[in-house]
């Protein structure tokens, strides 16, 4: 009877493991907060089992997967690109296992039933209610075939002696600035609908190739989305609402650097609002961003420094380069990510069937235009030319763009003439990226604070554009 069950146990495993691993799995990883939806797609015979994985909030699809093995009712696989594996138990439930990543496990439970979609649930700031004007509007972006398109607020009474575009940050954003699902905020929204009713006109628009925008987003760099910046201003400068108005432009991170640029160079801009904008050159930035969040999520000191160890030298490799092709850049960064697999743990090194293949998913996108043009950009050159009135907000708490290195930056670059400039930079305690109260600034917390944009920010940024 003993050996009866033994056998009927392993045959019933047996089915189980051949009915169920093939396919496609869906499940949510709640990583400190952040909940990242994941698709596992695993095909072939139990013995040849090959797969990848899915991140749609990230915009990730098609991340290779490898070291496949079902043992048992034990399924096991690794992810060599993003030093992350998986392993779980698997029953007629699903998939339930751990998900390790960066030295920390969480759980992650797989089933193949895809989610379904929910509504988007409004944040407490969002408007409910509009008492001002709204136009849409649309104009001609800064490259030819390009049109923007994007709402202007006003005040009803139509009495305008202020107007602001507002410009995003990183990534392709509408005129809301959207930040995605696992985020779920909408920062323009909130903050032109607290400037317009302090009685500032407000544009804010899609940025170029999306939402209702035309143009190729995936091919511009930030000196391309100046250039739509610019002609916003200049949009702002000729309309029959606001060209008797000051005009001014307030951007949020590589939105601040955008304006960095504007502002030296357009003369139709009478004021400049930076909103945790670099003041230092952003290879230095990103790596101390980086420093800092892995920093927050408990990496020890000597995994932070390996982890940073490549991207030092990638960085600049394409700085000290920028002659060449994005082809043979591309070629120069896979070998610098080859060399460091070396710097892994042994079975993590072991993971790793294919290195030529891991080390191109490393590199990614770090070799196309708008990263060569972001990561060799430094705003010293652009500050110095700078002659209009300057509020420089950052807070304390960013873990992205560091308060205390990039405002000291920032003024550095305003004092570096004699004449007596206009500028005001502004620290502010408890506020993270986003502008958002945080309790540690790290990212995973953004989608979790239900705040989108600080009250007392806004009114400092009102206070200060009203005065101008």
């Amino acid at each position: 009877m003993r050996n009866f069950l033994l056998l009927l146990i392993s045959l019933i495993t047996l089915q189980l493991s051949a009915q169920k691993i093939q396919g496609d799995w869906y499940g949510t990883l709640d990583a400190m907060g952040t909940k990242l939806p994941l698709i596992i797609h695993v095909s072939g015979p139990d013995d040849g089992l090959k797969g990848s994985m899915d991140s749609p909030s990230q915009g990730a699809y098609g991340i290779e997967m490898s070291n496949l093995l079902l043992i048992g009712n034990q399924f096991t696989f690794s992810v060599p690109a993003i030093q992350g594996s998986y392993k779980g138990t698997l029953s007629e439930r699903g998939l339930a296992g751990d998900w390790t990543q960066a030295g920390f496990d969480f759980p992650l439970e797989l089933d193949h039933t895809p989610p379904v979609a929910s509504g988007r649930k409004m944040r407490e700031q969002e408007p409910r209610d509009f008492p001002y004007e709204r136009l849409a509007v649309s104009f001609p972006g800064g490259a030819d075939g390009v049109s923007m398109a994007g709402e202007l607020t006003y005040p009803a009474d139509g009495k305008i002696k202020r107007a602001l575009v507002l410009v995003s940050g990183s990534g392709g954003q509408d005129r809301n600035s959207e930040l995605g699902e696992a985020i779920n905020h909408r920062p323009f929204l909130v903050l032109s609908d607290y400037l317009t009713r302090q009685g500032i006109a407000v544009l804010r628009y899609d940025d170029r190739g999306i939402g209702a925008s035309t143009g190729n987003f995936a091919d511009a760099t930030s000196r391309d989305f100046a250039e739509d910046a610019s002609a916003a201003v200049e949009f702002l400068a000729n309309h029959k609402l606001t060209k008797k108005a000051k005009v001014g432009l307030a951007g949020h991170s590589e939105g601040g650097m955008i304006g960095q640029i504007v502002a030296a160079e357009n003369e139709e801009l009478d004021f400049l609002v930076m909103i945790a904008a670099p003041g230092v050159p952003t290879d230095t930035l990103m790596m101390e961003q980086s420093r800092l969040v892995q920093q927050s999520m408990g990496a020890p000191p000597q995994l932070v420094e390996r982890n940073l160890k490549p991207l030092r030298k990638a960085y600049y490799t394409i700085r000290q380069h920028p002659e060449l092709s994005d082809k043979i850049l591309k070629d120069s960064l896979v070998e610098v990510f080859k060399a460091s697999i070396s710097d892994l743990p042994e079975p993590l090194q072991r993971s790793i069937s294919d290195k030529d293949a891991f080390a191109r998913q490393q590199v990614g996108t770090l070799a196309n235009p708008w990263f060569r043009y972001f990561i060799s950009y430094d705003p010293q050159p652009y500050l110095e030319q700078i002659k209009i009135p300057v509020l420089a907000m950052n807070g304390e708490l960013d873990m992205q763009v560091p308060a205390e290195l990039n405002l000291s930056g920032i003024a550095r670059g305003m004092n570096q003439e004699e004449e007596l400039r206009d500028f005001t930079t502004v620290s502010l305690p408890g506020l993270n990226h986003l502008m958002q109260t945080a309790t540690t600034g790290a990212p995973h917390e953004y989608g979790t604070i239900e705040e989108t944009f600080s009250p007392m920010a806004m009114r400092i940024m009102a206070d200060w554009i009203n005065k101008q």
